[in-house]
């Protein structure tokens, strides 16, 4: 995995640990139209968490 695909929890907190508890994070993409969708949380094994996203692709019309 490259570093763009995984990071560690620590990481992760050290970013939030100024935020408090009950901050809201939000799951956005960088085109509106397409939403992303944050489905859930997935072991992967012992030390592997998978945080599971949905991408909501907008085709149009036909």
């Amino acid at each position: 995995m490259t570093r763009e695909e995984s990071m560690r929890l620590g990481e992760l907190r050290e970013m939030l640990s100024r935020y408090p508890e009950d901050a809201r994070l939000l799951f956005r993409c960088p085109d509106e139209a397409n939403p992303l969708e944050f489905v859930g949380i997935e072991e992967n094994g012992v030390d592997t968490v998978h945080l599971k996203f949905r991408l909501n692709v907008y085709k149009g019309r036909d």
